[in-house]
């Protein structure tokens, strides 16, 4: 089986714009905006007989800025509203924690590979920043970037100093580009 593992914030969903002018995660299930081609590029996905995995760092946890009662409703709700996604890996620890779950470790993409049975070998990376970028390269699959999306318009931000294989418009360019290249 073969896998596409997608970063959540930013890629999935929206950023949030805080009112000091920081860029996160969503802290509430109301903070969330869905990312109108996500439906559609998951569909795609799944049509393509790609499991799909998201693999989000969620160190707001850690930081005692979100519950985890909070996370898993979020996370219930990118479920729902975005069908096709087989399973949600979270890791909930900060930087300093020591864990091996964190981007840009590969943890996370490895648990879910033997879990579900992930040939690694024939899957990808989707992700808008280094840390998802080198996780991808880590375990070995192919990597996309897109450019994160952010709420109020602001600037989007690319993969900094990490080459990823690709880089992409948006999740239909990721798509064409997936679709082109496959094994």
């Amino acid at each position: 089986m073969r896998a596409i593992f997608l970063d959540r914030d930013g890629v999935l969903i929206d950023n949030v714009v805080r009112s000091d002018q920081t860029v996160g995660s969503p802290r509430s299930r109301a903070d969330v905006i869905i990312n109108p081609l996500s439906v559609q590029f998951v569909e795609s996905l799944r049509q393509l007989s790609y499991s799909v995995v998201v693999v989000t760092n969620q160190p707001d946890i850690a930081r005692h800025l979100l519950s985890l009662n909070e996370l898993l409703g979020i996370n219930s709700l990118i479920a729902n509203r975005i069908p096709g996604i087989e399973s949600i890996a979270t890791c909930i620890h900060d930087k300093d924690d020591g864990c091996t779950c964190r981007k840009p470790l590969p943890g996370m993409l490895t648990k879910a590979a033997k879990r579900l049975g992930i040939d690694l070998n024939q899957s990808w990376m989707i992700g808008d920043r280094s840390s998802d970028i080198e996780a991808g390269a880590a375990c070995g699959v192919r990597s996309i970037c897109v450019p994160s999306l952010l709420s109020h318009s602001r600037p989007r931000r690319t993969c900094e100093s990490h080459y990823p294989h690709f880089q992409a418009d948006d999740l239909i360019d990721a798509l064409r580009i997936i679709t082109a290249n496959s094994i």
